[in-house]
């Protein structure tokens, strides 16, 4: 199947991350509350449309959480959960264990506040966990625009405030954002 347009086809095993692993035990969410955090953001292309680049069958894909909404849902293949994106609303495709970054997405990791602010010189730690350094991060994957600015994987960023969209790529804790939310580069 072909879909027309910039519409990408997506088959999921699930419309939402309904269990979760506390203590090696399997427990199951009530995915009716809170349906856009625990929505299933990712699948297999089902088809694709010859306007969208760098996408083909076959492809595993992380898109926004609008991909399961009832509105997207292909109801007349009934054996499958098939549902439609746009290609702006596709952030990467995994091809042969590589994440190919789309359009203008990126993905990055937060920066963490040094431990040395955690614990005591003596290693007693003060406070449970590192909180997150506000608006830095590290570039994880980036799309051919942002590299053809300047910036590379591995640079430490400033980025835009609410830019910071958490997801769980390949099993890393990343944020989703765009170029423009990329302010600069820094060493630091």
């Amino acid at each position: 199947m072909q879909p027309l347009s910039n519409y990408i086809l997506v088959e999921v095993e699930k419309t939402h991350e309904d269990t979760v692993f506390l203590n090696g035990k399997e427990i199951y969410l009530n995915p009716t509350y809170n349906p856009e955090i625990n929505a299933r953001q990712h699948g297999v292309v089902y088809g694709v449309s010859k306007n969208v680049k760098n996408v083909k069958v076959g492809d595993k894909i992380y898109c926004h959480h609008f991909l399961t909404t009832k509105e997207n849902r292909f109801t007349f293949i009934e054996d499958k959960l098939i549902y439609r994106i746009q290609e702006n609303m596709a952030y990467a495709v995994v091809r042969d264990n590589k994440i190919i970054m789309l359009n203008n997405w990126v993905f990055v990791e937060q920066v963490l506040e040094d431990e040395s602010k955690c614990k005591t010189d003596s290693g007693i730690w003060i406070k449970p966990d590192q909180e997150d350094e506000e608006l830095h991060g590290v570039l994880k994957y980036a799309n051919d625009e942002l590299i053809e600015q300047g910036a590379k994987v591995g640079d430490r960023i400033i980025f835009s405030f609410n830019s910071e969209y958490k997801m769980n790529i390949e099993g890393e804790n990343l944020m989703r954002m765009r170029n423009e939310d990329v302010l600069a580069i820094y060493n630091g």
